[in-house]
Parts: C-alpha cells; structure tokens; sequence
C-alpha cells in the first residue's frame, strides 16, 4: 500500500473520530437539559416560584417632594397559587413592601410610589434589580438668587454642582464672550440667574421674548460676576406667553405644577397636622409663597400637603399669621378654586358654566361650597347642589394648620367630578383679615381666569 493510501485512510480515521467525539457531546447535551428540565419541573411541581422583572422609573428623572413610581412585572412560573413579597431599596435601605398574590402562569405590574426628599442620585433596587433615579430641585429665580445675596457660602452648600429646575421671568437674553446664547431670569434689578445653554439651543432661544416666564434646567455653578450662573442648560417649556402686541392673546394655562401623593392614611380633619404619627407623611409635600397687592407683598413658606384615594382629595396647609382673626362671619379665610375641564379631569384653562368648583373656609370654622355659573362664584346650597367635603383650621401661636377633605365625585352636579391619576386646575388664595390683604398662588392668576392657575396632577396607583 502507498504512502498517499495510508494517509487518506489515516485522515479518514480521524474523521470518524471527530464526528463521534461530537455526537458524544451532543447526545450528552440532550441528556444534560432534559435531565434539568425534568428535574426544574420536579421541582416547581406544587410550588409557587415567582420572578421578577422589567423594572422601569416613571419618570427617572424629578423634582424633590413630587412623586415618581418604580414599577416591575412578578410573574408565578410555579404550578401553584402562592404570595410573594416584593422589597423596595433606596441606596440599599429597605423603604417598601409589597406582598404578592397570583395563581400559577399569572403576572401583575406592581408600582410604588415614591416621592424624593433631597436633591441628588438616588439607586432603586427591587429583587436584584436596578434603576438610577436623580432628584432636582425646583426653585423660582428670585428666590435662588435672594438666598447667594444673603449668604454665597450657605447657596454653594446646597445648590453648587447640583442639577436645578429653575422658573422665572426673562430678564434679557444675549450671547456670552464664547457666542453661546443666555438668558437671564430675574432676580433684581438688571442681574439674576444667568443660564447658559449650548450653541444647538439658539433656535429655541430665539423664540423668547423679555418678560416670558420659563422652565431651566441646569447645573448651578454658583456666583459668577453678580450673577448665579447655570451651565448645561435646556428649556424645559415656557410657563406664560410671551408679551405680544396682539389686543387680547389666547391665554395659555400655567406649567406651575402640584402632585398628589396616594393616601395609605386617611388623616384626621381636626386642624392639627399630626394628631397621630405620620398623619401626613405619604403625601406630596412642597412649599409655595402667597402673593399680595400686585406681588409686592408676600406670606413666604407657606406647607402645602396633599393625597388622595379613589374617592377624596386631602389637603392640608400650614399658614404663617401672627395674628388670629375669627371675626365672625369672615376673618382669615383660605379659598380653593378647581379647574376641572367639561369633561372632569382637564386643567383645560378655561372656567365652564356649572362645572367649576371652589371651597371657602374662615378661621370662625364656616365652611361653604360654591360653583362657577359663567359670570360669578355662587353657592350651591342656593342652586340645588349641596355642601360637599369637611375641613378644620387649627391656630398654633403663630400660624394656622388648616386640613381638607374633597370628594373626588360626590355626585353633586356642581362639584368636582373626577378621577384619581386625571389633572385638575388649582388656585390657592388667602385673605389676611387684619391688614385686608388678600394672597394668591400662582402669582398673578385671578378667580375668574383660570388660564395661569396651577395644575394638580391625582395619583393613582397602577
């Protein structure tokens, strides 16, 4: 036999060796997972195994004190009904639970609601799983700039690096010694929060005008030439129409914002904030300044709490006033004004005939309802509707808690009619009776106008 024989029979061999090598590997892979899927079903037989996954941040980004939900998916891949309990984890401290049940093959979406309480990054971990979610601060120019004025240190402390939401109105805008485009949000006389934007912006910028009331977000980098500058920064949306010399401009509802929180407490209506332990501590919380005779003069850091369930909105304020005034028949008194659309549940700027809603409260503890007929504010009571919710005004030394309880539908026509997770408009206003001021927020919005009061977005829990 030649040498060319030999090898080919040589080659051949180790072929035959390789192919049988192979199907060794490969018989012994089919033997590897059916002996696992036998054995994985061995075991889920009878049992309840659940996983979870797809964990999402709504939104990933927020303002301190409004809420953001984490949700997941759990699913039961067991052949078992059973529970599972879910373990929420904020920088890896344990701030939730949530106990699930399914029948085996089920899945649910679980959300929870959280609501951020300082500026910063935050890491949410539920089951393994990991999301990032950065809390900002939103906060109006005037007020950011007051507080680098009184004391720059104290400021960079709490603002320097950090992501901000900054509203204001615009004082002037122009290009930097770079060319990059700026605009300036008042803060005194010709110096504010000056912000920075790239150079891709300058569209957008050029649509601004003097005196508009916009939305920054940017990073603070402190006081910079008189000014408290903001680098990095986008336009969030503008919160008024910019001036225009048209006659009468079609007003544009404002973007002030409040949330709500979803109630797991029902709190009690007694004009005392905490009457029990974390009465008020799962709700949105926030502060706002009242505003008086044409914004000159102001009641600052005004509590603002509010929740609801399917069937009330609670909310609860804590006024600073020196002074008690329960004269009878008015002294302070606090008025809500609700914006609810025609159809319920729409912010939609615009006061419909006999489907707006305002409650009226005095510090004497009177309580009245009333409904918008087109022209004026008219109480129901005298119209066939009736006097809806429950709320108490408490006086503590120096200020007045004063907490509501508002249906959400109480199937009075002339109320609100609305769901949990809609938005509704809101208009906050205080009467100081000793001086004869009244105060409002948003700044500047009227009674009878709703296109610049503020939104109230419900919770609702999916």
């Amino acid at each position: 036999m030649s040498k060319e024989e030999l090898e080919r029979k040589a080659k051949k061999k180790e072929r035959k060796q390789i192919i049988t090598v192979f199907a060794v590997i490969i018989i012994f892979c089919v033997i590897l997972v059916t002996s696992f899927t036998l054995l994985r079903r061995e075991y889920l037989r009878g049992k309840a195994v659940f996983k979870v996954s797809e964990l999402e941040l709504y939104p990933n980004e927020g303002i301190v004190g409004k809420p953001f939900q984490a949700i997941v998916v759990v699913e039961n891949i067991g052949d078992s009904e059973g529970s599972y309990l879910l373990e929420l984890k904020g920088d890896g401290e344990t701030i939730a639970t949530r106990e699930v049940s399914l029948s085996a093959g089920d899945s649910e979406q679980v959300a929870f609601q959280l609501i951020p309480k300082k500026i910063g990054i935050w890491k949410i971990e539920i089951d393994g799983l990991e999301k990032t979610f950065v809390a900002v601060l939103l906060i109006e120019a005037y007020a950011l700039y007051k507080e680098y004025e009184e004391n720059e240190i104290a400021a960079d402390a709490k603002y320097k690096n950090q992501i901000l939401f900054v509203v204001g109105e615009i004082e002037s805008i122009g290009r930097e010694i770079l060319g990059r485009p700026y605009i300036v949000l008042a803060g005194d006389t010709l110096v504010g929060v000056q912000c920075i934007f790239d150079k891709e912006h300058e569209p957008r910028i050029a649509q601004l005008g003097k005196g508009q009331r916009v939305t920054v977000r940017g990073r603070c980098r402190g006081e910079v030439l008189f000014n408290v500058l903001l680098e990095d920064c986008s336009l969030i949306d503008s919160s008024e129409p910019a001036p225009t010399p048209t006659p009468t401009p079609t007003p544009t509802p404002t973007l002030n914002v409040l949330s709500s929180a979803w109630a797991t407490t029902i709190p009690a209506i007694d004009g005392n904030l905490t009457s029990f332990v974390g009465e008020w501590d799962d709700s949105y919380h926030t502060t706002i300044t009242l505003f008086g005779d044409g914004g000159t003069m102001m009641i600052a850091s005004v509590d603002v709490y509010i929740k609801n369930n399917q069937d009330n909105l609670y909310l609860a304020f804590k006024i600073p006033d020196i002074t008690q005034s329960v004269v009878t028949g008015s002294g302070d008194i606090l008025y809500l004004y609700f914006d609810q659309g025609t159809g319920g549940g729409e912010h939609d700027g615009t006061l419909t005939a006999s489907n707006e809603d305002k409650k009226w409260w005095a510090g004497t503890q009177a309580f009245q309802d009333f409904f918008f007929d087109g022209d004026e504010w008219q109480l129901d009571e005298l119209y066939g509707g009736s006097q809806d919710g429950n709320v108490f005004g408490g006086y503590h030394s120096d200020h007045w808690e004063v907490e509501w309880m508002i249906p959400m539908a109480s199937g009075d026509g002339l109320d609100l009619n609305v769901e949990a997770g809609t938005t509704i408009g809101i208009l906050i206003q205080y009467r100081e009776h000793d001086t004869g001021l009244n105060y409002g927020w948003p700044i500047y919005a009227g009674y009878k106008d709703a296109s610049g009061w503020a939104g109230l977005i419900t919770s609702k829990i999916i």
